[in-house]
């Protein structure tokens, strides 16, 4: 599934009501449409519930798909991917105030793992990411294209 909008910070995702019910597998936005209060409070209300159903140890399931269910709802939001990182950094050559604002996914989604990538930035900008996404534990993998 992708999500488009040219409309800024307008977040026009007609898909956004289908997340709770965990259809889809992958969800590709855009830092603006992460700025919209709708898209915030769905991710807290997917978070709100992974938590739930992991503090209970999962509803007592009658049958394999009801289990099956169950398991793929309490993983709420798997990983959070955000490409051209570089562009969250002041220090880099390419800052957008739209990606430095992704940190509030830090804060409705805690404990989800980031994944950073870039192929343009210095070790200063490097380190403004992980700062800027609050990433614990950072890996940082450098590789060259040979």
């Amino acid at each position: 599934m992708s999500a488009s909008s040219s409309g800024g910070s307008r977040f026009a995702l007609p898909y956004l009501s289908s997340l709770p019910s965990r259809k889809y597998k992958f969800l590709f936005v855009t830092p603006e449409q992460v700025a919209s209060p709708s898209f915030q409070r769905m991710l807290s209300q997917l978070e709100a519930r992974r938590r739930d159903i992991g503090e209970r140890g999962g509803a007592k399931e009658t049958t394999a798909d009801e289990e099956a269910r169950n398991v793929r709802r309490s993983r709420g939001v798997a990983l959070i991917a955000v490409d051209e990182a570089h562009c969250i950094s002041t220090w880099g050559h390419d800052f957008r105030r739209s990606y430095r604002n992704l940190s509030v996914l830090r804060t409705i989604l805690p404990e989800t793992p980031f994944l950073a990538c870039t192929a343009t930035a210095t070790p200063a900008v490097c380190a403004d990411i992980q700062t800027s996404l609050a990433l614990r534990d950072a890996v940082h993998i450098r590789l060259s294209f040979d």
